[in-house]
């Protein structure tokens, strides 16, 4: 699987991914930090949403996502994604959206048309324990990755 994940992350069309259950999220991270040096690890909060952005990625932590701070984010994705970055070292924008299944179905929704529209300028990877919680129209927009626990058999 591994070798997936990286032919994915070396391609030039890097597409969407969705990746389950919770240990490949941290799979991923080994695979992205062996093929980009990551520098630049801020912390930027607007109101009651904070994310990391590095030269690479910006992360967004979906846990505490409720109601009242969902156009908060939605706005905060919207200014990240609305152009391309012609002077990063890569050309399209990355956003991690870790906890996704916590969200729920209304952003999920959202969510779908903006990964439909920005698709030239962003790519999306999304981190997820219950494969089942994201809704059909958004998987379909993913390469999904499910890494086994190797344990159980090994």
């Amino acid at each position: 699987m591994n070798k997936i994940l990286d032919n994915a992350l070396n391609s030039e069309n890097l597409p969407n991914l969705l990746i389950y259950p919770k240990h490949g999220e941290k799979i991923f991270y080994e695979s992205f930090t062996k093929l980009s040096k990551i520098t630049n690890n801020q912390v930027i909060k607007s109101g009651e949403i904070s994310y990391t952005k590095t030269n690479y990625y910006y992360e967004f932590n979906l846990k505490g996502i409720i109601n009242r701070n969902i156009n908060s984010l939605i706005d905060i994705i919207k200014e990240i994604i609305i152009s391309k970055d012609f002077y990063s070292l890569i050309n399209t924008k990355i956003i991690l959206l870790k906890n996704f299944n916590r969200i729920k179905l209304s952003l999920q929704n959202i969510l779908r048309v903006i990964i439909e529209k920005y698709r030239e300028t962003t790519v999306f990877i999304c981190f997820t324990d219950k494969y089942n919680s994201i809704i059909e129209p958004l998987r379909s927009r993913f390469l999904c990755l499910r890494f086994t626990d190797n344990t159980k058999k090994e």
